[in-house]
């Protein structure tokens, strides 16, 4: 999951940030979108694994 956000990131960064390309096509249409729902079920999923990481690691250093 973090390889296919990074990949996203790195190549089209901009299609989460504006509305239109460069050459002012849109980025999504009828047959291009973003499942919003799974990419919130996406990010919650990562802020877990994050999280859990740095429980461990705090409790690790605390002791």
């Amino acid at each position: 999951m973090f390889v296919e956000f990074n990949t996203i990131n790195d190549n089209k960064a901009d299609v989460f940030r504006y509305l239109l390309d460069k050459e002012g096509e849109l980025y999504f249409t009828d047959s291009k979108y973003i499942d919003y729902p799974n990419l919130k079920e996406s990010m919650e999923c990562i802020y877990d694994v994050l999280e859990y990481l740095y429980m461990v690691t705090d409790e690790y250093l605390s002791n």
